[in-house]
């Protein structure tokens, strides 16, 4: 009798998705390489993890990972891909046939997600199928969407294979030598060993006893190696706050200076009192990294902004953020107290 084992063979290499830069180009500075074998599959994963680590809105970050088998027979691998974690993300996926020439696929690429939101939910999306004497070089741009990018999130590339044929047992129909009950069953007991993704050491044993011809069936397994890497939403460093003082004649307020450091050009500072915005043309900037910074603030600007601010308490607040998105560092706090006319009201101070 013959008793087919077909298998299945789960390999998943992971990255977790955010790129810190100024210009949509794909980052791939200083890459590293990951091999991961599995008893069949094989998996080279490729990126720049140290960039992953401490990422911004802007430019995408390129992942490259080859899908390759070794099988004994032939059959097919499904990949697919699935995302955890906090950090949106918008994901770009291509495939080649030859391995990429630089930014170039030989015979040109094939476009499998564009403009993607991944879901965070844990849940596989299959991306392709090829057979296991093919290769997928498949090449994703993964990006932070600004609206919604702190955190880290993992995504995992996952491929899939099955075709092996193992016999069990002796030939359906076919009478073996000396016919005795006891030795049919010895020879056709097997131990399949079944390992469950995420689980360590557990073990099916299955025996067969029967004395008579045994009909074909399917056993599977499932095993699970993976890699990843964890790509985390970068924080905006806080500007240092140096100085806040205010202006008065006669004792009634005229206008107040704030005086900060950053190491963010003017583009990425927004001033603002009690939560309205001062336009950047009234911030200066010298220095060339980190930078200093001053506003001079005059109480007819303030009128324009918030109307009359005396006898009031302000909160003024200066920020680091990084320009078209919603991504802004903790805020440098001062309190803005004016006083009333001539001084009446209390004192005009900037603490």
């Amino acid at each position: 009798m013959r008793r087919r084992l077909a298998f299945g063979r789960w390999l998943a290499v992971g990255l977790l998705a955010i790129a810190a830069v100024a210009t949509p180009s794909t980052a791939w500075a200083a890459p590293a390489t990951q091999v991961i074998q599995g008893d069949v599959l094989r998996l080279v994963s490729v990126a720049d993890w140290d960039a992953a680590a401490g990422m911004l809105p802007g430019q995408p970050l390129r992942w490259d990972v080859a899908v390759s088998a070794q099988a004994p027979d032939p059959g097919v691998i499904r990949i697919g891909i699935s995302a955890t974690g906090g950090a949106a993300l918008v994901v770009d996926v291509a495939t080649c046939r030859q391995a990429w020439a630089g930014t170039d696929c030989p015979g040109g690429a094939t476009t499998l997600r564009e403009d993607w939101r991944i879901p965070r939910d844990g849940a596989e999306t299959p991306l392709a199928e090829i057979a296991d004497t093919e290769t997928a070089h498949l090449r994703l741009a993964i990006t932070l969407d600004a609206g919604d990018a702190a955190g880290s999130t993992e995504v995992r590339i996952q491929a899939r294979g099955a075709g092996e044929t193992v016999a069990v047992g002796p030939r359906a129909g076919a009478p073996r030598p000396g016919g005795a009950p006891a030795e049919d069953a010895r020879m056709m007991r097997q131990v399949v060993r079944r390992v469950l993704a995420g689980a360590v050491g557990v073990a099916v044993l299955v025996g067969i006893a029967a004395v008579h011809p045994v009909e074909q069936s399917d056993a599977r397994f499932t095993d699970s190696d993976y890699g990843s890497g964890v790509f985390t939403a970068a924080t905006l460093a806080t500007p240092v706050v140096a100085s806040c003082t205010v202006t008065s004649v006669l004792g009634t307020f005229t206008g107040f200076t704030i005086t900060w450091t950053s190491p963010y050009p003017r583009v990425q500072q927004r001033l603002s009192i009690n939560n309205v915005a001062v336009d950047n043309t009234n911030v200066t900037q010298s220095g060339t990294g980190p930078y200093s910074y001053s506003a001079t603030i005059s109480s007819g600007l303030l009128n324009t902004l918030l109307g009359s601010l005396l006898g009031s308490t302000n909160t003024v607040r200066v920020e680091a953020i990084y320009a078209g998105t919603a991504w802004a560092s903790p805020a440098a706090t001062r309190t803005l107290s004016v006083g009333g006319l001539l001084g009446l009201g209390g004192n005009n101070t900037c603490t």
